[in-house]
């Protein structure tokens, strides 16, 4: 096999052919990474809000400022506007029952809140959903006190532990102990 040798001017240029090619593909593959870890960071936020928002909203005596400004800190410390939240039921006044399913969710374009390249997830819709049962029982007794806590005590020089530890470590000192009084003897 014969092969001809190509001048390096023209080895130059096909390098110049070959990185104007690559990169796009490149800058358009990073940009995506950022924007689809923007879209990650934003439905975690929405998440985030609409939990928050949820927990608040099933308790007897919530209104619904106290689940808008729930969400409204979580969206004001992300820097996102725009959104919207929905509440089901509507009202507060609207949950009948102990443990009834209480949703709140929060959405927002995504046009509203990309970095780089609104085009690359254009039209997009995102949503945090939280669901949980109400907690509206105004026949239930109170909850009771948490249980007292008590101090460990010191034995010997050593601190005493609980469970399975205790009783190996037990074990084990009584036959040191034992066997050094058998060389003692």
């Amino acid at each position: 096999m014969n092969r001809q040798h190509i001048p390096d001017e023209q080895r130059r240029g096909v390098s110049a052919v070959e990185f104007a090619v690559v990169v796009p593909l490149l800058v358009l593959v990073l940009l995506g990474s950022v924007e689809l870890g923007r879209a990650t960071m934003v439905q975690h936020t929405l998440q985030e809000a609409a939990r928050s928002a949820c927990r608040r909203y099933i308790v007897e005596d919530a209104t619904i400022t106290d689940v808008e400004n729930m969400v409204a800190a979580t969206m004001d410390a992300a820097n996102i506007t725009g959104y919207t939240v929905t509440r089901d039921p509507v009202l507060a006044e609207d949950i009948d029952t102990h443990m009834e399913p209480v949703t709140v969710s929060v959405s927002v374009d995504y046009d509203q809140v990309s970095w780089l390249a609104p085009w690359f997830m254009g039209g997009t819709t995102l949503v945090g959903t939280c669901v949980m049962p109400a907690d509206t029982d105004p026949d239930a007794p109170p909850d009771p006190p948490p249980p007292a806590v008590t101090k460990s005590k010191k034995v010997g020089k050593k601190v005493a532990t609980k469970g399975k530890t205790k009783g190996k470590m037990a074990k084990k000192a009584k036959k040191a102990k034992s066997k050094k009084a058998k060389k003692k003897s």
